[in-house]
């Protein structure tokens, strides 16, 4: 009987609970708060972004291509394998 009714009670509690979550969080009034609340966060990050410098691009003709790779590291190849067999 004592089971039952322990039971019981856990289970009214679990449903009251679950209720009141339900409740707040669907509420009008929680949507209020959450929409003004990412509303001045918002605003907060386009101030700060505001206030960043923007930096120059100094990156141009950094990388310089090398037409003729593919033969030096085959001519490289080559030359060390012949040391290795002049030996």
């Amino acid at each position: 009987m004592t089971k039952n009714i322990k039971d019981l009670f856990y289970f009214i509690s679990i449903f009251i609970f679950i209720f009141f979550v339900v409740k707040f969080y669907f509420s009008k009034d929680n949507k209020i708060k959450t929409q003004k609340l990412r509303s001045i966060y918002l605003n907060k990050i386009d101030n700060e972004l505001s206030k960043l410098p923007m930096l120059l691009n100094d990156t141009a003709d950094i990388i310089e291509y090398i037409d003729n790779y593919d033969n030096q590291i085959n001519n490289q190849e080559e030359k060390e394998f012949r040391k290795l067999i002049d030996e």
